[in-house]
C-alpha cells in the first residue's frame, strides 16, 4: 500500500473484542486528513492498541471511565503523551465511525491513537474538546501512578544487581581465605520476574571483618527484601510501555 492511497486499509483481524457477544472482530480504519509531522500543543492521551483507543473514546464520550479502560492506563497500553511530543506521518483516522490522530511516537518505534478531542495539533485545526479532557482525567493519576511503579521497580532491579556484585566480590575473597565457609541463602528480586537465590559465604568467626562483612551484607540483604517485596514478581505491563519511557525519558 502507497502513502497515497486513501482507501480504507484494513488494520488486522483483531482478538479481544469490544463487547463480549463478539470473538473475533475486523476492524478497518479510514483515513480523513493526512497530516504529516506535527507535535502536541497540549498534554493528550494515547493508546497502543487500537482496541484501547475505541473503548477509551467511547467512555469518554459516553461520560464514565469503565475498568477495562482503567486497566488499559494501569498496564500502560494507554499513556498519556506530554505536549510537545512529537507525532510522525500523523493521520486523522476514522474507526468505527469514531475519529483519531494516529501517528508514530517514541523516535518512531510506536503507533499511539489518540481520540480526536485528546489531540491537540501544533497548527492543525481539530476536535479537541477540554470538556471531554475533563472527563479523561482521572486516567492522570493512573498513569503516573503506574510510571512510579515502573520507576520504583528499576531501582530495585539496579539495586539488587549491585547487591548482587558486591557479594559475589565478597564470596571469592572469602572462600579463598577459607574454603570451608559456610552459605547462607537470601532471595532478591532478580529481572524478569524471577527470585533468584544468593548466597553470601559466612566464614569462621576466626576470620573476624569477613566474619563482619558477612554479617552487613545478610542486612543488606533483609532491607532490600523488604523494600522490593511488592516486586517478587515482577511487573505486569503493555508490551510496548518500558520503549516508550525509555524513549520519552
Amino acid at each position: 500500500m502507497t502513502k497515497h492511497m486513501s482507501v480504507a486499509f484494513l488494520i488486522a483481524a483483531l482478538v479481544a473484542a469490544l463487547t463480549p457477544a463478539s470473538a473475533q472482530e475486523q476492524l478497518r480504519a479510514f483515513i480523513l486528513d493526512r497530516i504529516g509531522p506535527t507535535s502536541l500543543d497540549r498534554d493528550g492521551y494515547g493508546c497502543f492498541d487500537p482496541l484501547a483507543a475505541l473503548r477509551f473514546d467511547e467512555d469518554v464520550i459516553g461520560g464514565e471511565i469503565s475498568g477495562a479502560t482503567e486497566d488499559a492506563f494501569a498496564v500502560g497500553a494507554c499513556v498519556v503523551l506530554e505536549s510537545n511530543t512529537t507525532l510522525e506521518g500523523a493521520q486523522r483516522i476514522s474507526i468505527k465511525n469514531q475519529t483519531f490522530v494516529r501517528g508514530a511516537v517514541a523516535g518512531g518505534n510506536l503507533t499511539a491513537y489518540l481520540p480526536d478531542w485528546s489531540a491537540s495539533l501544533a497548527g492543525v485545526a481539530g476536535g479537541y474538546d477540554e470538556a471531554l479532557m475533563g472527563i479523561a482525567a482521572p486516567m492522570r493519576q493512573v498513569a503516573t501512578a503506574l510510571h512510579a511503579r515502573v520507576a520504583a521497580y528499576q531501582e530495585c532491579s539496579r539495586d539488587g544487581e549491585e547487591l548482587e556484585s558486591r557479594i559475589a566480590d565478597y564470596n571469592e575473597r572469602a572462600e579463598a581465605i577459607d574454603p570451608k565457609s559456610k552459605s547462607t541463602g537470601s532471595r532478591l528480586v532478580g529481572g524478569g520476574g524471577a527470585a533468584p537465590v544468593y548466597q553470601v559465604i559466612l566464614p569462621d568467626e576466626r576470620f573476624r571483618e569477613l566474619f563482619e562483612e558477612a554479617q552487613a551484607l545478610q542486612a543488606q540483604v533483609e532491607t532490600h527484601e523488604q523494600q522490593c517485596a511488592d516486586f517478587r514478581d515482577g511487573v505486569t505491563l503493555d508490551m510496548d510501555y518500558l520503549d516508550f519511557v525509555d524513549a520519552m525519558g
